[in-house]
């Protein structure tokens, strides 16, 4: 959400309601991102199998697909430290 937030540049907007409606949801944001920034590239291969089985059985795996392409985007900080402006940044690149 803050990636697309940032991207459509209302970062600031969305922040603004975060803060009225739950004041902890920006910090909790962060605190997720810079947890699982480190460890997203395990997901990806996950992803992309459910999406198969989705798409298996009839049913669309685009969800699961576009999972696994941001858990992709955040795999250098398997190495690399991370920051929220550098996940954002990473997030909005193309593959």
């Amino acid at each position: 959400m803050r990636a697309l937030a940032e991207a459509e540049g209302v970062s600031e907007a969305l922040l603004a309601s975060w803060a009225r409606l739950s004041p902890e949801l920006s910090q909790r944001s962060e605190q997720a991102a810079l947890g699982a920034a480190p460890k997203a590239w395990r997901w990806t291969g996950e992803m992309l199998e459910i999406a198969h089985s989705f798409e298996a059985a009839g049913l669309p795996g685009g969800f699961h697909r576009s999972a696994a392409d941001l858990y992709e985007r955040l795999s250098p900080f398997k190495t690399e430290p991370a920051t929220l402006a550098t996940i954002l940044e990473r997030l909005s690149r193309s593959p």
